[in-house]
Parts: C-alpha cells; sequence; structure tokens
C-alpha cells in the first residue's frame, strides 16, 4: 500500500542494464505511480542525477563499471534515502554513513524490495 498520494520520484544507478530493466519493471510493478527521473551505469551520470536534484529516493549498485557509488554519495554528501542493490554482502559496511533504507543482494527478490519500499514510505510519513 502505498502511504502518500504525491508521486514519488526515484533514480536508478546500476552498471548491469538487464538487471537496470529488472529493478524499473520490480518498481514498477509494485509503485505503478513512482516515476522514473534518471538511470546512471557509472560514477558521471550518478554525479548528474544528484545535481539534477529531481529524486526522492534512489536505488542504487555498490560496485559501478568504474568505481563505487558510495565514492560519489560521500563526496556530494548525499542525504537522499537509498536503498542499496548489490551482489557482494561484504559491501554492507561500506553503506553505514549515508541515509541507508535496506541493502537488497542480487538477484532482485521483490519481497526485499518491497521491504525496503515500505521502510521509504514509513520514514517519509514521520517526518
Amino acid at each position: 500500500m502505498e502511504s502518500s498520494q504525491e508521486a514519488i520520484r526515484f533514480a536508478l544507478i546500476e552498471d548491469e542494464y538487464y538487471t537496470r530493466e529488472d529493478m524499473k519493471m520490480h518498481i514498477s510493478r509494485l509503485r505503478p505511480n513512482w516515476i522514473l527521473t534518471g538511470e546512471a551505469e557509472d560514477i558521471e551520470g550518478t554525479a548528474n542525477i544528484l545535481k539534477a536534484n529531481k529524486t526522492d529516493i534512489l536505488f542504487a549498485d555498490i560496485l559501478l563499471c568504474d568505481g563505487k557509488s558510495t565514492d560519489i554519495f560521500a563526496k556530494s554528501k548525499c542525504k537522499l534515502p537509498i536503498v542499496f542493490i548489490t551482489e557482494n554482502q561484504d559491501y554492507q559496511k561500506l553503506t553505514t554513513e549515508f541515509n541507508t533504507i535496506d541493502f537488497c543482494l542480487k538477484p532482485i527478490n521483490n519481497a526485499i524490495l518491497a521491504r525496503g519500499i515500505e521502510r521509504f514510505e514509513n520514514n517519509k510519513l514521520k517526518k
């Protein structure tokens, strides 16, 4: 159940095309009225998404083709809520300094992704 009438804007940061498409499919099924505002597969694209400031929540892989998304989040002092999605559970320790909503392992599990979305919505309601 969605907690707000306003459309939530989200961005996907993932260097693997098919995983990014899979994430879009899962999110659109879970929250059909959410709006995709950006996609990035590398550090530069991630920086552009952050600069545009048109996103309410990020879904981000940690290891991109040219570095770690956590490096650009730290450099830009990113305060956005983030659902981290990665293949390596060891990367979870890299997410503690951010507004981490959830940590999902690949392959994408719909129930875990839904949990992250619900956590975001519950946090948004508290504000």
